[in-house]
């Protein structure tokens, strides 16, 4: 209903919502994100992982994969 009739208005807030700001996450993201993890399962609804890679100096670069396209992002 919501996308009938204020498409608009729901693509800024769902925007706001599911984005990240690389500038204001807490330094222990750095570290989580920096383990040694051999895969990581999750399901993810916002660009949190990207927004980590831009905020920290990563050992390596994350690789996600999507379930619904099975592409790498």
């Amino acid at each position: 209903m919501a996308k009938k009739r204020h498409e608009g208005d729901l693509k800024r807030l769902l925007s706001q919502s599911f984005t990240v700001d690389a500038a204001k996450l807490p330094e222990w993201y750095g570290t989580v994100f920096s383990l040694p993890w051999y895969r990581v399962y999750t399901l993810n609804i916002d660009d949190l992982a990207l927004a980590v890679q831009r905020r920290f100096s990563l050992p390596r670069v994350l690789n996600s994969v999507s379930a619904t396209t099975g592409k790498l992002r």
